[in-house]
């Protein structure tokens, strides 16, 4: 069927684009971010239902869910703002972490999702948007670990958007320092920009913000 096919090679595009040019940052920020994931997992589920697709190999989801674990500040009530983005996410997030958990067997994403459930602020807000997709996507046999249980570190960095993040512990009195220097696009898609790759030329960039020099304080939650 042609619309099929038109999305199938749609979603090929769209795994060579984050496959080359992420390391599972976003460079909308994270709120975009949360809506990108919330229809773009669903087609993922409905190709790989039809037997047209396998996201297995695509290496930018090993990473993509650790993006929002050093997103999401102390307290778990607001997120980084970065690019275009406010200090939560858009959809969910719990029913994205609940298809990447699932996806990568990895407890520290169930964990996240956990702390942010029992929030009742504004980080409360977008869960109902997507609660269908939660109850479809979760794992019940999947329990969550704490980043001290998993081991991570407290500093991370992108190094595709040049943004790095240290927070003095996961817990909700903990400070947290984060620092932008990078390109609007990250380095690998602005390189492809500037060497006139068909593929780039007519995206879309109106959600990333020329922020380099942007820093993030947080003391002590």
């Amino acid at each position: 069927e042609p619309w099929i096919s038109y999305v199938q090679s749609a979603y090929e595009l769209n795994q060579e684009l984050w496959d080359l040019g992420s390391d599972g940052s976003h460079l909308e920020g994270v709120s975009y971010s949360s809506y990108d994931a919330t229809f773009l997992f669903q087609g993922y589920r409905m190709l790989e239902r039809r037997g047209e697709w396998n996201y297995s190999s695509e290496s930018w989801l090993e990473d993509f869910g650790l993006w929002w674990v050093y997103s999401v500040m102390p307290g778990f009530e607001h997120t980084v703002g970065y690019a275009d983005t406010v200090p939560r996410f858009f959809w969910g997030p719990q029913h994205a972490l609940a298809f990447l958990s699932s996806r990568n067997e990895d407890p520290l994403l169930v964990w996240l999702s956990e702390r942010l459930s029992e929030q009742t602020g504004g980080m409360a807000d977008s869960r109902p948007r997507a609660l269908h997709l939660e109850f479809l996507w979760t794992d019940p046999e999947l329990s969550g670990s704490s980043p001290g249980e998993a081991g991570i570190s407290t500093l991370r960095t992108w190094e595709n958007l040049g943004l790095t993040s240290w927070r003095s512990g996961w817990e909700a009195g903990d400070s947290f320092l984060s620092f932008k220097c990078g390109p609007p696009l990250g380095h690998t898609w602005r390189d492809m920009v500037l060497a006139g790759d068909p593929d780039v030329q007519e995206m879309g960039y109106a959600h990333q913000h020329p922020n380099a020099g942007s820093f993030i304080y947080y003391p002590e939650g």
